[in-house]
């Protein structure tokens, strides 16, 4: 059983390296407007279990607005939208939580850029819930 989420990046997913084809159009178009900063972040989220089932995984996706081009693109690695080569990720859990329908699980995911690899992310996902057993706060590193 896996729970969707998506946050959405603004005008700055670039890589300061050489690229290749369209991203060198973004490069030139946003380098200005973007610094490493950009890539730390948090977002808050609500999932509400829309059936009794057991969550192994978190599956996230994100969509970057390229508006400043003199042609905007779009970029969507979402399930429900077109096709690419970008996808999901999946971050397995190395707890599992027993969910009931009805109930929410609330948390966050920040994002963090990695010191020694210049294209590494730390990732922190966070969630919290109530179970007959009590309150559940649980957070994994990535």
């Amino acid at each position: 059983f896996f729970f969707f989420f998506f946050f959405q990046a603004e005008d700055g997913i670039r890589d300061v390296e050489r690229s290749r084809g369209l991203g060198d159009v973004y490069k030139r178009q946003v380098s200005t407007q973007s610094t490493w900063e950009d890539l730390n972040f948090a977002h808050k989220y609500e999932l509400k279990i829309t059936r009794k089932d057991t969550v192994h995984a978190v599956v996230c996706w994100f969509d970057a607005y390229f508006s400043r081009l003199e042609h905007p693109v779009m970029l969507s690695t979402s399930p429900y939208g077109k096709s690419t080569h970008w996808k999901q990720t999946t971050f397995y859990l190395s707890k599992v939580v027993k969910a009931k329908k009805g109930q929410v699980l609330k948390g966050s995911i920040a994002v963090k850029k990695n010191n020694k690899d210049f294209r590494g992310l730390d990732i922190k996902i966070s969630f919290h819930y109530e179970d007959k057993k009590g309150k559940t706060d649980y957070y994994q590193l990535y």
